[in-house]
Order: structure tokens, then C-alpha cells, then sequence
């Protein structure tokens, strides 16, 4: 919206989204899968959601691009990736 349309209405005040990111980094167990709570199924594993790199530029945080980067290597790629890329960061991650 904001590229399009010059202005995001607003959306990037609504208070938390800025840390709603974070939502599928901590669910995800350093094997991929999903931490479940008998809702969402066995063995599932995190799908790639291009909205992480809107939010990593956003918000300037590249927790979020990482997170997507490591997805998106893993072959789970989606059109809106090339639409909202956001480059990887050149910290370091731990590797688990």
C-alpha cells in the first residue's frame, strides 16, 4: 500500500504488529516443525509467509528477513517474495 497508494492507512501503528514477526520464529523448533498444542497437526512444518520481509523492512528488523531467507533456501518460495524482498542481514546466526 505504501508504494501503490503512498501511505499504509495507518496499519503500521496498530500496536504489536510491529512485533507480530516474531509469532512463527518462536513456534518453530530448531528442527523445522511446528511446536503444536494439539491444533495444528503432526509433524508440520513452518511455510514461508512473504509478509516477513514487508515486516523486516518495515520495521527495520531482520530477524524477520533471516527467518524468511532460511525459509525461502529451504525451496518454499512464493511470487510475493520477489515483490516484497527484503536482503538478509549480515549478522551471524547461531547454528543449532
Amino acid at each position: 500500500m505504501g508504494t501503490s497508494l503512498g501511505s499504509d492507512f495507518g496499519l503500521s501503528k496498530v500496536p504489536g504488529l510491529s512485533q507480530t514477526g516474531y509469532v512463527p520464529i518462536y513456534f518453530s523448533s530448531p528442527t523445522g516443525l511446528l511446536f503444536s498444542y494439539a491444533d495444528a497437526g503432526d509433524f508440520k512444518k513452518q511455510k514461508s509467509a512473504a509478509c516477513m520481509f514487508w515486516l523486516a523492512r518495515t520495521f527495520k528488523n531482520s530477524h524477520f528477513s533471516d527467518s524468511e531467507h532460511d525459509l525461502v533456501q529451504a525451496g518454499r518460495a512464493s511470487p510475493f517474495h520477489v515483490i516484497w524482498y527484503a536482503p538478509p542481514s549480515d549478522n551471524a546466526r547461531p547454528v543449532l
